[in-house]
């Protein structure tokens, strides 16, 4: 009644979804039913990997599109920044990498960076999925199966880091590395961290570091 289409109970709280003709252009999609209580969306997964890294997503069927295309990631759905708990934050500290899928959109950008300082944002790397596509879940059903993979694995590969990282891949050293031996860079190396590099200068071949 009152333009609700159904409910469903999930670890993120009783759900209802008002109907667009029912909804103002301000109103959200889903309203929560009242005294539900809150918690992160396949927690299960969160804490039981012992993979270093994990993805986080805005919504219960962003969570599960990508579950379906990586399932032995561990990957979670927050059910929104105004409900995030700081007790949840102990969920996430073991991981080294935090891959943010939110929608595709500039104010999703804003609460990726919110987030990002509850974590730590040189642990945060922001998913960027394609132009015209709004969501994970958009992505699943526009591409063809057979290309939904590849596409999401060189979406993880182009995440980029919010805060500065504390480690570079060796992928992110080769270009400086060419431009020293063709002479066409600088005499060192960046070790990608502003403050170290003006300390000792970057990194010199024939130099041992530890």
């Amino acid at each position: 009644t009152g333009g609700m289409s159904g409910w469903r109970i999930a670890s993120t709280g009783i759900k209802f979804n008002k109907l667009p003709e029912f909804r103002g252009e301000d109103e959200p999609k889903y309203l929560a039913a009242k005294g539900s209580k809150f918690q992160i969306y396949n927690l299960h997964s969160l804490i039981t990997s012992h993979l270093p890294y994990c993805i986080l997503t805005e919504g219960e069927f962003d969570c599960a599109s990508i579950f379906q295309l990586q399932t032995n990631w561990p990957i979670g759905a927050v059910p929104g920044m105004n409900t995030f708990k700081e007790k949840w934050l102990e969920y996430f500290e073991r991981f080294e990498r935090i891959y943010l899928a939110f929608d595709n959109e500039r104010a999703a950008d804003d609460r990726c960076e919110e987030l990002a300082q509850k974590f730590k944002d040189y642990r945060c790397f922001r998913v960027q999925l394609p132009k015209g596509v709004k969501d994970v879940n958009d992505l699943v059903k526009l591409a063809k199966h057979d290309r939904v993979l590849p596409i999401w694995q060189q979406l993880l590969l182009e995440a980029k880091c919010i805060g500065t990282p504390l480690t570079r891949t060796t992928q992110e050293y080769v270009p400086e590395a060419m431009s020293y031996y063709t002479g066409a860079g600088s005499t060192a190396i960046s070790t990608g961290h502003p403050a170290l590099d003006e300390c000792i200068g970057g990194f010199y071949p024939g130099r041992v570091y530890l």
